[in-house]
């Protein structure tokens, strides 16, 4: 996952600004249109911010782990309402890894559906 946020820095460079990863509240885009560009980072920087995003995704906007650490994150949608779960599972994993790995969320819905 973290080699897919790698690749994404270009989406980063022209929706920083919005909902994000990477947004700081309360701050906006420059009105002089100066968006810092990440390509102009140096690769420590680079890593810190996929870090950073890395932390912020999988402990607040997705199921990765296993079944069992994936229940509290479920059961808080459900608490909020939500009835449906979609997942996106191919971050650049290759076919047959991800098709042997599906067991795994079978046996999150097997759990979540009591």
């Amino acid at each position: 996952f973290l080699a897919y946020l790698r690749t994404s820095t270009d989406l980063i460079n022209t929706m920083q600004w919005e909902q994000t990863s990477f947004a700081k509240p309360g701050q906006s885009a420059p009105q002089d249109g100066s968006v810092p560009n990440l390509d102009d980072l140096e690769p420590d920087d680079i890593a810190a911010i996929m870090d950073h995003a890395f932390e912020r995704y999988v402990g607040s906007a997705g199921l990765f782990g296993t079944p069992e650490s994936c229940l509290a994150r479920v059961d808080h949608l459900r608490d909020l309402g939500v009835d449906e779960i979609a997942c996106l599972i191919d971050f650049g994993v290759a076919p047959d890894v991800v098709l042997k790995s599906l067991h795994h969320l079978a046996e999150l819905r097997r759990q979540t559906a009591a």
